[in-house]
């Protein structure tokens, strides 16, 4: 996770924030070889590096995988997590509350990188372990839901935050019913929330990611989600 001020490091056994470090790396960016030089400290008692420079640094590119886990393993137990990439599956979380909720387990949460969503009842969320003060809380990077479709190709879907839809995935709105026969009008780009639609794909797992942008109205729709 990187946008000049937060640079968030990760290796097999912790994982630390690089502070006002300038370093625009992109994500999945591996150093091979070098060494950072920093100031350790701590704001709100989380740890950091602060003024990093990259020394000698080569570099390739990995593709990023988050930690899963569940509340309760993260819950009590920073000292192990801090700075950590992980997930989280099928949580419910509310930005007015500033909490997920996993089960029976609360969790707080920050909106660090400016996301801007609201509450949303189903979902898997990736972000970073973080620590202010005596408050643990994650800091969200991604918002997103799997959707499995069969080998019959469709499924039905509805959620509850506009989300981006994917490559090779089809979605579409029923605006007419006609003496048994639905007319089905192709949704594309963004999927509005609370908008039910008949997805069309191949049979396989496909992710819909929460998206700040604004999705066009979807006019006439007939389908009722739950």
């Amino acid at each position: 996770v990187n946008n000049g001020q937060y640079l968030f490091i990760e290796n097999e056994t912790s994982a630390i924030n690089l502070y006002n470090s300038g370093a625009k790396y992109a994500v999945g960016t591996k150093f091979t070889s070098g060494y950072i030089l920093g100031k350790s400290t701590q704001y709100g008692k989380m740890h950091q590096i602060s003024g990093a420079e990259f020394n000698n640094v080569e570099t390739t590119t990995v593709t990023v995988e988050p930690t899963e886990v569940e509340i309760a393993d993260i819950q009590g137990n920073n000292a192990e997590y801090e700075g950590r990439f992980v997930k989280l599956c099928g949580v419910s979380v509310n930005a007015t509350a500033k909490t997920i909720k996993q089960g029976e387990d609360t969790y707080a949460l920050y909106d660090r990188f400016d996301l801007g969503f609201g509450t949303i009842a189903n979902c898997d969320v990736t972000g970073i372990v973080a620590l202010y003060n005596t408050t643990e809380q994650l800091y969200i990077k991604d918002i997103t839901y799997t959707l499995s479709v069969s080998a019959a190709e469709y499924a039905t879907l509805f959620l509850d935050f506009n989300a981006a839809i994917p490559a090779d995935v089809k979605a579409y709105a029923v605006t007419e019913v006609n003496n048994g026969f639905v007319t089905m009008t192709q949704v594309t780009g963004i999927l509005p929330a609370n908008t039910g639609v008949i997805v069309k794909a191949t049979e396989d797992d496909y992710t819909f990611a929460y998206s700040k942008e604004t999705p066009a109205t979807v006019e006439g729709n007939l389908l009722v989600g739950t």
